[in-house]
């Protein structure tokens, strides 16, 4: 039928639409019309769209009514087309509350600027990390509200900048700068940054629980003891290998300290802070 799509129209608008498809034969006896009506408005349904005689006896039982004027083929062409921008504007509504969830719940803080330099996104990780509410943040100029930023000399380069270290007040932050262009035009900035100290704190975190798991050198060339020179010399051998930065290989029979002198080696070296890994 020429109805056809229109219930599923009515799930993608979120609007409850029925629809009652009328018998010729009815059209002799309006007494039908009228008691199908009535049970629809008991449904909870206020509004016909139909024909004539439908329009007609909707008005006589006090609901609202609209005459279809068009015939049946423009009226399905109409019903196809409001159900195809319908479904356009679902997804994009959905689109719309994807990005704004991955923007709400990211980790890192994220602003956004326009071409004037008007910021208008400021995430709640950067509410946190600022320590100041959107509200008083968006819509105003970037070069206002961080003039430590220098935002306008950055913006001009147009190109995407990582690592940036930028200082607040007492705040200090790496930030990465995407500029988003088109047609060789930067139309929107995007800025995702994150604290310093929170930084610090992770890794902090991250070496921590890496030592926990035993990726940690405990032995240092002290602990090896060794009287002979040849052993000093040894010794002496394996300091100038700390010293550089590449992977040391070390062999020998098992029992003869490769995993002492590969500690001690670690712990000599430049990396010394950093997890050790042998093989």
């Amino acid at each position: 039928p020429f109805t056809y799509g229109i219930k599923g129209l009515g799930d993608i608008m979120n609007i409850d639409l029925g629809i009652l498809t009328l018998n010729e034969n009815w059209y002799e006896h309006p007494l039908y019309i009228e008691k199908k009506l009535k049970e629809i408005k008991m449904q909870g349904y206020n509004c016909v769209v139909g024909d004539n005689i439908s329009v007609k006896v909707a008005k006589q039982l006090g609901m609202n009514a609209l005459l279809i004027r068009s015939g049946k083929e423009a009226l399905m062409q109409s019903i196809l087309e409001a159900e195809r921008v319908a479904e356009v504007r679902k997804r994009e509504l959905e689109k719309t509350k994807r990005i704004k969830s991955i923007i709400d719940f990211a980790y890192e803080g994220i602003i956004t600027v326009d071409q004037k330099g008007v910021i208008d996104t400021f995430n709640p990780q950067a509410v946190k990390i600022f320590e100041r509410e959107a509200y008083k943040i968006i819509g105003k100029n970037i070069n206002k509200i961080f003039p430590e930023f220098n935002f306008s000399k950055i913006t001009k380069i147009g190109q995407k900048i990582e690592g940036k270290i930028w200082t607040a007040g007492d705040i200090k932050i790496v930030a990465n700068i995407i500029p988003i262009r088109i047609n060789d035009e930067t139309v929107r900035t995007v800025v995702t940054f994150q604290k310093v100290s929170q930084i610090q704190k992770t890794e902090q975190k991250i070496r921590e629980k890496l030592y926990l798991k035993g990726n940690a050198a405990e032995n240092t060339f002290n602990d090896i003891i060794g009287q002979s020179q040849i052993f000093r010399n040894l010794k002496e051998e394996a300091k100038n290998y700390a010293q550089v930065d590449s992977p040391v290989l070390l062999y020998g029979e098992t029992g003869t300290g490769k995993e002492l002198f590969a500690q001690a080696i670690h712990n000599y070296s430049p990396r010394r802070i950093k997890p050790f890994v042998a093989f």
